[in-house]
């Protein structure tokens, strides 16, 4: 696999930096990833820096001093390896969650960020309403992350990437489900936190009982989630796909509280007024050896996928003379008892095909602007004013 940063570098820079998370080795209960044979290429030669982030990923920073105008490249080369295997997944960890003894780098994931307002009333009463009678955490898992599949849908450049604006607005991409996710998920007491890496083009059968469908992602870079499991430790999920399991098409490279508390980016320095600013791209060349998948279908019926909307709603009409009561009784209102489903063969109904037009953060640009501190045209997350009110205790 080689991953390959393109830098346009213009005139009057005196430094230029590129931070980057590169995939590592890791083991959990039912996936797993190995790097090997890596190797760095780069077309000019920067000073290099290790380093570890407050989350346990190790990153590395990039340093050219002084670079001319230009293009430089870096290719970041390895062989990686993944298994999965959703057998393993056996659990009877009951809910509410008991996080005595847990240390602090688990319980950290409990706590809100500033992209996961998992303290807000709405998730609270949202979460408190969907688990009402539910005795262990896989069955909140499921049910919470159902809702999420039932009513919140793919849409690129959303307004806003964090958990308050998803919920209002009903769309958004990987960013958007899993900072949702991670707020319900949060809310109901149980660690939960971000991971980023790469989602990979090439499709499987998935078994249906009838007629196998396809499965597939767009290519690039993906966010999905990990889930604290105190008989486990930590199981992937990804709130955006229907069953939400995580399969070997997948290659991860950084952990944290939310999107925006991983390290990366480009950043730089100028002695003279610049000519432009930097621009950062980014691509992705599989060379796949060996993709081995064995699935079989076993039906269940009556199976609880979620409590749901009796209808589907696109955005809350929120009036500005209206208090944070009535949204919740508004709220309260919407909810509705469990909904029988079939779950494999829903899953046709939700692939992401939209993800081929660019799921993620396929524009690094913009994104690096908006997570940059060090940019002084940086700008905080996006908040629509009617939600500003909402917000305000």
């Amino acid at each position: 696999m080689k991953h390959t940063y393109t830098i346009i570098v213009p005139t009057g820079l005196s430094s230029l930096t590129l931070i980057t998370t590169p995939p590592d080795n890791y083991v959990l209960p039912n996936n797993t990833q190995s790097i090997t044979e890596r190797n760095y290429t780069f077309s000019v030669t920067p000073s290099v820096e290790d380093s570890t982030d407050t989350y346990g990923n190790d990153f590395k920073r990039f340093k050219w001093t002084n670079p001319k105008q230009g293009t430089i490249t870096v290719t970041d080369s390895y062989m990686v390896t993944t298994s999965s295997d959703w057998n393993r997944f056996v659990t009877s960890d009951r809910f509410p969650f008991d996080s005595s003894g847990l240390p602090d780098l688990i319980t950290a994931y409990m706590k809100p960020s500033g992209e996961v307002q998992s303290d807000h009333p709405i998730f609270i009463n949202l979460v408190n309403s969907l688990t009402a009678g539910l005795t262990t955490q896989w069955e909140v898992l499921k049910t919470l992350n159902g809702w999420i599949m039932d009513n919140i849908y793919y849409g690129s450049n959303p307004y806003g990437h964090d958990a308050l604006s998803t919920f209002a607005l009903k769309y958004g991409n990987c960013a958007n489900y899993a900072h949702i996710a991670l707020a319900m998920i949060r809310a109901a007491g149980i660690p939960a936190r971000i991971t980023h890496g790469y989602s990979l083009h090439k499709s499987y059968s998935l078994p249906t009982g009838s007629a196998p469908v396809d499965a597939d992602w767009g290519e690039g870079t993906h966010a999905w989630i990990e889930v604290y499991y105190p008989s486990l430790g930590w199981v992937p999920y990804d709130p955006q796909r229907d069953l939400h399991h995580v399969d070997t098409h997948r290659v991860l490279w950084g952990r944290g509280s939310d999107a925006k508390g991983i390290v990366g980016g480009t950043y730089w320095t100028f002695s003279s007024v610049p000519s432009g600013y930097p621009n950062t791209y980014h691509s992705l060349n599989v060379n796949w050896i060996e993709d081995s998948i064995a699935l079989s279908y076993i039906k269940s019926t009556n199976e609880i996928n979620s409590k749901s909307f009796s209808s589907k709603v696109t955005y809350i009409d929120y009036d500005a003379d209206s208090d944070e009561d009535k949204i919740l009784d508004w709220w309260e209102q919407q909810i509705i008892d469990y909904s029988q489903t079939d779950e494999i063969t829903s899953f046709a109904d939700v692939l992401p095909e939209d993800d081929f037009d660019g799921d993620n953060f396929s524009n690094m640009k913009e994104y690096q602007k908006e997570t940059d501190p060090t940019d002084p045209d940086s700008h905080p997350p996006r908040t629509m004013p009617w939600l500003m009110l909402l917000l305000d205790d």
